[in-house]
Parts: structure tokens; sequence; C-alpha cells
């Protein structure tokens, strides 16, 4: 028997959230990191052949409801509303029935690692990868933190 433990912890604003605080909905700012984030995650080996080169299309980040699927993440959850601080990656799927779309992105609970998300034909929002190797900067893991 396996036992899932669901803990979800949503940060109160943009500017405390790892992943948040560096995108904005402005193309011309010099630090907004969501464009890399959005083709990390869609070149990435999980949607390989599946979708398109995102469009550079920023936006911020906003709380959204997730939903679960499965029979243990139903379980888990026993009824009780998750909520995550989430990006928007605007993208396009390769095959001829997929069409437009967003990927959803948040942080996960490695410095290097993010949840994406996808909106199902329900309207619900669904976990549907947990992404390694995608780069993000925080303060506590990165060489701008040094401790006396």
């Amino acid at each position: 028997m396996m036992t899932v433990c669901v803990l979800l912890f949503t940060v109160k604003r943009n500017d405390v959230d790892p992943l948040c605080k560096s995108v904005s909905n402005s193309k011309f700012d010099p630090r907004n990191q969501h464009y890399r984030f959005c083709v990390a995650v869609s070149r990435s080996a999980y949607f390989e052949n599946e979708i398109m080169y995102p469009e550079n299309i920023p936006y911020d980040c906003s709380i959204q409801e997730v939903s679960f699927r499965t029979v243990e993440g139903l379980r888990e959850t026993a009824g009780r509303i998750y909520h995550e601080r989430m990006m928007f990656c605007s993208v396009e799927y390769s095959s001829l029935l997929g069409g437009g779309s967003f990927l959803y992105i948040s942080r996960a609970y490695r410095s290097n690692e993010v949840f994406v998300y996808h909106r199902n034909s329900d309207g619900m929002i669904y976990l549907e990868n947990l992404s390694s190797n995608v780069s993000v900067a925080d303060e506590i893991n990165s060489f701008d933190f040094v401790e006396y």
C-alpha cells in the first residue's frame, strides 16, 4: 500500500514566491524570466514533439484552484480545495486536435523543479508533470546569500 501526502503551500504575494517574483507581464522588463520558464518547460522531454515553441506572451502569476483526478489524490484531499500561485504559458500543441492552450507553472519543493499543470476540457486545472533541471532563482540556494 502506498501513502500519498498532499502538501500545497501558497505564498501571500508574488514578490515572495521564488518563481513569481521573477516574472512580469512586460516583454520589456529586463529581469522578466517568464519566457525562459515557458521555453524550458515546453522543450522538456515530457512535452517533446507535443508542443510547438511557445509564444512570448508574458503574464503575471495568479492564484488558481488545483484539482485532483487520481483515486489517491481524491482520497488524500478529501474534498478540500487547494490553490497554487501559478504563471501561464501560451502554447500550441503540435497535433491537429490539440490547438492552442495554456500550461500553468508553479514552484515545486526543490529550487530546480517546477510543477506543470494543464486545464482539462472540464475546465479544471490538473497536475501534468514535475519538471526538474529548471533553474528557478532562489536566494537561499544561491551565492547571494552568505552567512558570516
